[in-house]
């Protein structure tokens, strides 16, 4: 089990660092190695993947980074970013989504507290677990429907994840959509 949490922390880490989603290997970290395994996994990788983004960014305003459009653009977005609130911020990392990974580097460029960083994401990465646990547990269920209708075993399970990470997706945006307005105070508190 140790070998299998490093290695899905090191995949979802690098999956990470790229542009591409890390949702399906996050929902099959949880499939394979359980509730405590993948999120033993997801909390190192996310972490590592913050640290590493930041650093792009502090690099890059230490460096002073020659591309003039490139730089007139981040420091107009990092002044944007290093302006937000913290509840602004934990919205943020709640929606869960690609953007996060450009605002990490323009929270290195701009010099916002790491610290205060790292308590944001992780408070937010715990909600998200319970619900990627969940429909991890599905994915077996989605996969044994789709076998019964004579489609193979690893066809199955990908056409699985790829359909539980389009539903964990749609529901991370009606639940920020949500906290928005509510936050907005444009529904009255019940």
């Amino acid at each position: 089990m140790i070998i299998d949490v490093l290695l899905f922390t090191l995949l979802i880490y690098l999956v990470s660092v790229s542009p591409l989603p890390a949702l399906p290997l996050i929902i099959a970290s949880y499939a394979k190695i359980g509730f405590y395994g993948g999120f033993l996994s997801i909390i190192f990788a996310a972490n590592l993947a913050i640290l590493t983004q930041y650093y792009i960014g502090t690099n890059i305003r230490k460096n002073n980074f020659k591309w003039v459009r490139f730089e007139k653009l981040a420091k107009r977005y990092s002044q944007k970013i290093k302006k937000l609130s913290t509840l602004d911020l934990f919205l943020l990392r709640l929606s869960n989504i690609f953007i996060t990974k450009i605002i990490n580097s323009l929270l290195g460029f701009s010099g916002y507290p790491l610290k205060k960083l790292f308590i944001i994401n992780n408070i937010a990465l715990v909600p998200w677990q319970f619900l990627n646990y969940f429909f991890a547990t599905k994915v077996d269920l989605l996969s044994n429907i789709l076998l019964k209708i004579n489609i193979s075993v690893s066809i199955s399970r990908v056409f699985s994840i790829i359909s539980i990470t389009c539903l964990v997706i749609l529901s991370s945006r009606i639940i920020i959509f949500l906290l928005k307005k509510i936050t907005r105070n444009k529904y009255p508190s019940f």
